[in-house]
């Protein structure tokens, strides 16, 4: 086999491999499966658990094991905030979204099933899952740390209840970073647990041809191609920003641009639940300030809420919040202290340095590299259309 088919066969792999490390680091700690696990506090630039986090939506996480049985998710009164369960198959792939867009606020059971399942639900709506294990992370919007009680009892709302006890899973042999034989041994015991669908077979077949000689440089191949970018293909952009592809969430058999997601935003939802559009790489310095100006006639087209975070750039590629003396890692329509232009047009400054008088429209940025992410959470039609178009950055001498 060629450097070239297992570097392929790494991409393809990503997104599992990348799942059973965080489900394993979740279990490792004590927890169940079946039980939601919520997030309390804001998300800080000390938590490193998950790439791209935000400080909108303090989540709730559970890992499900399908293959002993149906589990069911009773979810309480929203009220007028957003709420978001997504449930994900080992694919990364969203398979059901219950929340305010899908389901609305009230309150709701679901029977949630692995592929083979046959059997009543009575009059719960079915969610099947095409892999048996599955990973729940619920989304929730808080104003602040002062709502953070409000999202608690929220949180405590949503209960799962397996309909048969969930016996402790067996945990794979820790994953020693790259290492080309211990990845796709950890890859074949998820795919043995979790197994591709038709539509993966010919992606399978590679898999079961790897040799030893080619091993090492493919691998290698692959991470750099992930981690360069060079997986996600030729992005769209517009004014700079990169426009994410219309598969996110659901990537179907685009495996490089799932391969991409899974290293740098494990977990996104789709387009029609919140776009992401980001800007940074190399482009992006502490060294330089910027201004983005939305204008008072054009402002981000959401339903739910939007939100700008900055992001420190790992040498893996990851992305995580920087410390900063405000401890504030975002910037959005829910910020107190956000003041308006007078012709009503939105200027957020971001720059290392402290801008005086204008703290409350600062977005505090690092020395060295980062990325930006505007969150847009229940985008209106004009976004996902691409007719509305985020505004360009704007360097400014200092």
């Amino acid at each position: 086999m060629t450097a070239e088919a297992v570097a392929a066969a790494y991409v393809f792999g990503l997104p599992y491999v990348e799942m059973a490390r965080t489900r394993a680091e979740f279990l490792a700690a004590g927890v169940p499966t079946g039980q939601f696990v919520p997030i309390r506090q804001l998300t800080t630039a000390a938590d490193r658990w998950v790439t791209t986090p935000n400080n909108d939506t303090p989540y709730a996480s559970a890992w499900l094991d399908l293959a002993q049985g149906p589990v069911e998710l009773a979810t309480p009164e929203f009220g007028d905030r957003y709420w978001s369960v997504a449930l994900m198959a080992m694919t990364t792939d969203n398979f059901a979204i219950i929340g305010t867009r899908t389901h609305g606020n009230r309150p709701g059971r679901f029977l949630i099933v692995g592929p083979d399942w046959q059997g009543d639900a009575g009059a719960r709506p079915v969610l099947r899952s095409p892999t048996p294990a599955v990973w729940a992370l619920a989304r929730i919007i808080v104003d602040g740390p002062d709502d953070l009680p409000a999202v608690h009892t929220l949180q405590d709302g949503l209960v799962l209840t397996p309909r048969q006890a969930q016996r402790p899973p067996r945990l794979p042999a820790p994953l020693r970073r790259g290492d080309a034989a211990d990845y796709f041994r950890l890859l074949r015991e998820v795919l043995a647990e979790n197994p591709p669908g038709p539509a993966d077979q010919a992606a399978m077949d590679g898999l079961a041809n790897l040799e030893t000689d080619d091993l090492a440089e493919g691998f290698a191949r692959g991470v750099a191609h992930v981690r360069g970018g060079g997986a996600m293909g030729q992005r769209h952009s517009v004014n700079g920003w990169n426009i994410p592809p219309a598969c996110i969430g659901q990537f179907g058999t685009e495996y490089g641009i799932r391969a991409g997601v899974a290293l740098g935003g494990l977990g996104a939802l789709p387009p029609e639940e919140a776009m992401y559009l980001s800007v940074g790489g190399a482009h992006l310095v502490g060294s330089t300030a910027y201004r983005l100006i939305f204008a008072a006639d054009a402002p981000v087209p959401v339903q739910a809420f939007w939100s700008l975070t900055l992001y420190e750039r790992t040498p893996e590629g990851r992305l995580f919040f920087f410390d900063n003396p405000l401890d504030r890692y975002a910037i959005g329509d829910r910020s107190p202290g956000l003041r308006p232009n007078a012709d009503g047009s939105v200027e957020i400054l971001i720059q290392a340095a402290r801008p005086a008088g204008h703290e409350g429209n600062w977005l505090p940025a690092p020395p060295g590299r980062y990325s930006l992410n505007l969150r847009c959470y229940l985008p209106k039609p004009t976004l996902l259309d691409g007719r509305w178009q985020p505004p360009r950055l704007l360097p400014v001498a200092m």
